[in-house]
């Protein structure tokens, strides 16, 4: 004797919705905090941060829809109970999925950000010697027209 799943479309339409509210929330979440990483790796080129930080909150859409659409069928739902442990169930995974995309995407933007940072420190030590080299080359400049002579050599660029 079969159970009847009286209930799987009211399991079906919540399971629905709940993924898709939980979705919304998390790319505007995601889209939001996300910026701040981006700013960091793409430092002097804002529109290509806000442009990658649109393509990945639309990465995380496409693939956290998708999989809640693969996962909504299936199940036993002859009751409330079951439906309600159904609806459960599916909600479960997809959050457990989603963790692991969200930790995997968090890696990966810390991967860059430590990378950009190491980046801009080593662009930042350089840009600061030039400065200081074209600061002392200058001062020795206005030593010389008042007659006093280079009172600081800097190092030969050559040599550096």
């Amino acid at each position: 004797m079969g159970t009847t799943n009286t209930y799987i479309v009211n399991v079906y339409a919540v399971y629905s919705m709940l993924a898709i509210g939980l979705v919304a929330w998390l790319a505007a979440t995601l889209f939001r905090n996300g910026a701040h990483f981006l700013d960091v790796v793409f430092r002097d080129n804002t529109v290509l941060a806000k442009a990658v930080n649109r393509l990945l909150v639309t990465g995380f859409i496409m693939f956290s829809l998708g999989f809640a659409s693969l996962t909504v069928a299936g199940g036993n739902a002859a009751d409330v109970s079951e439906a309600f442990e159904t609806s459960t169930r599916k909600f479960g995974v997809l959050l457990v999925v989603l963790a692991f995309a969200h930790l995997f995407n968090m890696l990966v933007l810390n991967n860059m950000r430590k990378t950009a940072e190491r980046k801009y420190a080593i662009e930042d030590r350089s840009s600061m010697k030039n400065a200081y080299e074209e600061t002392l080359t200058r001062y020795n400049e206005v030593l010389a027209a008042t007659g006093n002579g280079p009172a600081v050599q800097g190092e030969d660029p050559a040599t550096v």
